[in-house]
């Protein structure tokens, strides 16, 4: 006997028992030690299985719930083999811990396979499991124990019996399998619960009773040991199924990826076929649209040039009507100086060719006539400078740098792009102003190419608020357009500013394409933004882009380097 604060028992041998008693313990033995070489073996091959096709979970679940159950049978083995009640205590109750994570494990395999999330039944009976292990510490050898464990196997079958419903009506295959096994395991469990409630079967301290109503305790053994290896044999059956399945859909898809194969190979032949016999035609046919090609290469390079040479004409054009408009005025300063001068001349004369000269007077005319020739030269050079501003323009570009006053420049191309506009529309007026920085330095430009894009921008501003004025209804617009410049960070910002009708926004990023205008046919190449783009950033390795509001007005802003402009 042996005494612990939690127990009191007394354990006897088999010593006693008559020789039937004996023979029925040999063979109950002999079960069970079957069922656990069964399931060993069952382990080891899954395990086997599972370490060759890690990818495959369903193999590492099933592995698990073998290994807890072949655990489970070496624990109870080891746990009657004791006489100790304290150590026996330990090991069957580590048993029954192992027996809860055991059905957690074959839960999950079966939500698994029967593709279902777990839900509240999977969680409900997790947690059971887990009260049933802590209980069954607590009471050992209590009738509780035994009771809590048979209505676990029932909510257990419950939940298993549910899912293979589902898998039977998914068609799952291999589910009839999984289903008979169910059955023969229900089955074991109804016999082992029967016989031992109502035919006084099972262990006493002097061994096995007789049992009852003349049912063989062998069939009960049978039928029981069977039932509890019929999960673990359906599982396994189940997934020889599940990889024959698999295998006959590889097999398939190989059959099916081969034919394709065959079919493309077959396919690629005759392409090669056809076109073997096509290459001189192919060859000939080549010859003769890279002729074509060519040919349409050298109009379209001809229709280029004549547009980017149209397009230079009319912005002369433009550019012309405003220096006849500028030329006029030091030629009037030179025509009213000159008759001046020649008045001044013929009162010398006069005064001269008097008894007594008046010196005094003489030279004051001859101070006036010198300051007379002094604005003639003066207004003749601005007249000059004109002429030669137009002639720069209308020649072809060399690509030579010099050096430019950029203000200078956008103020002159201000007023000339004004006044040409108004000797083609005499009903034009717009407001125009230069805001620019003092602290701008001459720098290198081509002048032709920079003044192009200078004017061509001037032009499409006052063109966007002429257009503005003449759908004004109200009488309130003011068309205005704005020159500014300014130094920031060692570049060079040139802004043309208008509050015309703006640019839309579907067609903003679209503006520096060639041939794209929105002008009516006829009033534009297309080509004057594209050609003032090219001209800044591959020109001048600067950038031109466009801020616009429409209904607000456009921004234009031109930014050049400074350091790239020295070189």
């Amino acid at each position: 006997m042996t005494k612990n604060c939690f127990f009191h028992g007394t354990l006897y041998n088999l010593t006693t028992a008559s020789k039937d008693q004996i023979k029925f313990y040999i063979y109950h033995k002999g079960l069970d030690f079957f069922v656990f070489g069964v399931l060993f073996m069952l382990f080891i091959l899954h395990l086997a299985i599972y370490l060759y096709q890690r990818s495959n979970d369903l193999y590492l679940m099933l592995t698990l719930y073998l290994m807890g159950n072949t655990a489970i049978r070496i624990l109870k083995f080891f746990g009657q083999s004791i006489n100790s009640v304290e150590t026996r205590f330990y090991v069957l109750n580590t048993a029954n811990w192992l027996l809860s994570f055991t059905v957690i494990f074959l839960a999950s395999f079966y939500y698994r396979v029967s593709n279902k999330r777990f839900d509240i039944y999977y969680y409900a009976l997790v947690v059971y499991f887990f009260i049933y292990g802590f209980i069954s510490s607590l009471t050992y050898g209590l009738n509780i124990q035994n009771v809590l464990l048979l209505l676990g196997s029932i909510f257990s079958f419950i939940v298993l019996i549910r899912l293979v419903i589902m898998g039977l009506k998914k068609k799952i295959k291999g589910f009839i399998t999984l289903a008979i096994s169910i059955f023969f395991a229900l089955l074991g469990l109804i016999c082992i619960t029967i016989s031992m409630r109502f035919l006084n079967y099972g262990i006493t301290p002097t061994g096995y009773n007789i049992i009852k109503h003349g049912i063989s305790p062998y069939l009960i053994e049978t039928i029981f040991y069977f039932g509890s290896i019929a999960i673990p044999l359906g599982l396994s059956l189940f997934m020889g199924i599940q990889s024959k399945e698999t295998t006959i859909a590889l097999s398939k898809q190989l059959e099916e990826n081969e034919e394709l194969k065959n079919k493309a190979i077959h396919q690629e032949q005759e392409k090669q076929h056809l076109l073997s016999n096509q290459n001189v035609l192919l060859e000939k046919q080549v010859e003769e649209r890279t002729a074509a090609l060519n040919n349409s290469i050298e109009t379209l390079k001809s229709t280029q040039n004549q547009l980017i040479q149209s397009e230079k004409l009319a912005s002369l054009g433009e550019l012309t009507a405003g220096i006849s408009h500028e030329i006029q005025n030091p030629l009037n300063f030179v025509k009213n100086f000159s008759e001046l001068s020649i008045d001044l001349v013929k009162d010398i004369k006069v005064e001269l060719e008097k008894p007594e000269i008046d010196k005094e007077y003489i030279g004051e005319m001859f101070t006036d006539l010198i300051l007379n020739q002094e604005r003639i030269q003066q207004h003749g050079n601005r007249a000059s400078s004109i002429v030669k501003g137009m002639l720069e323009h209308s020649r072809t570009s060399k690509g030579k740098r010099e050096w430019i006053d950029i203000n200078q420049l956008a103020d002159e191309y201000l007023r000339l792009s004004y006044h040409g506009l108004r000797a083609r529309d005499k009903s034009f007026n717009a407001d125009y102003k230069t805001e620019l920085s003092d602290s701008l330095t001459k720098i290198q430009v081509i002048p032709e190419d920079f003044g192009r894009v200078i004017l061509n921008l001037i032009n499409n501003a006052f063109y966007a608020v002429n257009d503005r004025k003449k759908r004004d209804t109200s009488g309130s617009y003011k068309p205005k357009v704005t020159v500014t410049t300014q130094l920031n960070n060692k570049q060079i910002i040139i802004k043309v500013i208008d509050n015309g009708t703006g640019i839309p926004k579907e067609i903003r990023e679209k503006i520096f394409q060639p041939f794209f205008t929105t002008k009516p046919s006829g009033e534009g190449t297309g080509l004057g933004l594209s050609l003032s783009h090219e001209i800044v950033t591959k020109g001048h390795s600067g950038t031109l882009e466009v801020q616009s509001e429409e209904g607000e007005g456009t921004t234009f802003i031109i930014t050049l380097p400074i350091q790239n402009e020295t070189q």
